[in-house]
């Protein structure tokens, strides 16, 4: 029993001597690879990059109405259901006419009368002057008048017991319960027309001094070549135009508002009240020699300089490289000096980057 005890620590020396081996006879440890960081890159001035100017926004249709009645009642009919696309002029909703209805009998029948009387009365002073005046013929013309106009007044009312499209599109939203008793130009729908979109967005008045042309939209247009890109369908860029823009600033914010119209994609289903934004690219001339860069790119010192983190095509290690920022628009930083078109940058991970880090490109 005292002989097990003792071999113990000859057999624990053993074993270390076992793993000690290999480094006794010379053999290097296994060295680990080195961390390669993927990164999403952009190479400055390649493309539209750094021409781009991205402006937040929300989709709405260019035609937008709430449809209300001319005439209070109560709602009997819903003819649509939400989400269901009319044709100009159909039918969507309708009130109890028979109130209406013998308005209108009773206007036609006050006006049938009115015309007996002042044919009859024409009549007698033709055969007989003497029979009967001229003022009372024109008594008798003028209650012919009064009851045309009380008959055609009748005839709107009932007509206004039904509402219909005034234009081609969606019924977008119900706002009146069925059976509800609603008064003249109570809201009951909103009718959108979604064949044609549109985007309203602030513009920093830094960037509206870019717009140089003629001043008109048209020439906007040619000049920026703007887009739409909605939040739902990121990869897709849909053509857009300039359709009006403000010549008064934000007494807060001081942007003016820009509208750009563009056309509702047949493929893709693009709602009133989706996130959006517009993108404008800027002439080569506008840039004034300046280079843009994605503000994710920008990373600051420990004494809250500004650099950018280029990485070497050859050897894939990034080093940081001080800029002088410019004007900030959108999501884009005019660089005025420190980076020259063709250097090759990264756009993620800049705080997590170190000196002589080896990246590779990040696939999407």
């Amino acid at each position: 029993m005292e002989r097990s005890r003792a071999s113990r620590p000859l057999r624990a020396a053993f074993a270390v001597a076992l793993c000690l081996g290999p480094l006794a006879c010379g053999e290097a440890p296994v060295e680990e690879a080195p961390v390669v960081r993927p990164i999403k890159m952009v190479t400055v001035g390649s493309g539209d990059a750094g021409r781009l100017r991205e402006y937040p926004g929300e989709v709405s249709a260019v035609q937008n109405a709430e449809l209300a009645f001319e005439v209070p009642g109560r709602i009997v009919e819903f003819a649509v259901e939400e989400g269901q696309r009319v044709e100009a002029d159909a039918l969507l909703a309708r009130l109890d006419a028979r109130n209406y209805q013998a308005q209108l009998d009773s206007a036609k029948a006050f006006l049938r009368k009115a015309r007996s009387d002042y044919a009859r009365e024409r009549s007698i002073y033709r055969e007989d002057p003497g029979a009967t005046t001229e003022a009372a013929l024109e008594t008798y013309q003028r209650a012919v008048g009064v009851s045309e106009a009380e008959y055609r007044q009748a005839e709107k009312a009932f007509e206004d017991t039904e509402l219909r499209a005034p234009f081609s599109g969606v019924m977008a939203r119900k706002l009146i319960d069925d059976f509800q008793n609603v008064s003249a130009q109570d809201p009951v729908l909103i009718l959108q027309d979604d064949s044609s979109l549109e985007i309203k967005v602030s513009v920093p008045e830094a960037d509206l001094t870019l717009a140089g042309g003629d001043g008109t939209v048209d020439s906007a247009t040619a000049r920026f070549r703007p887009s739409v890109v909605v939040t739902t369908f990121p990869d897709r860029r849909f053509p857009a135009r300039f359709k009006e823009f403000t010549t008064t600033a934000d007494p807060v914010t001081r942007t003016f508002e820009a509208t750009f119209a563009f056309e509702n994609p047949p493929e893709v289903s693009v709602l009133p009240g989706m996130t959006a934004k517009a993108i404008l690219t800027l002439p080569r001339a506008a840039s004034s020699g300046a280079v843009e860069v994605p503000v994710n790119a920008i990373a600051a010192d420990e004494t809250g300089s500004p650099f950018v983190w280029v990485v070497d095509p050859d050897s894939m290690r990034v080093r940081p490289t001080p800029v002088e920022l410019g004007a900030l628009s959108g999501s884009k930083s005019e660089i005025l000096s420190g980076l020259a078109n063709g250097d090759l940058i990264a756009i993620s991970g800049v705080n997590h980057l170190r000196e002589g880090m080896q990246v590779s490109l990040l696939e999407k």
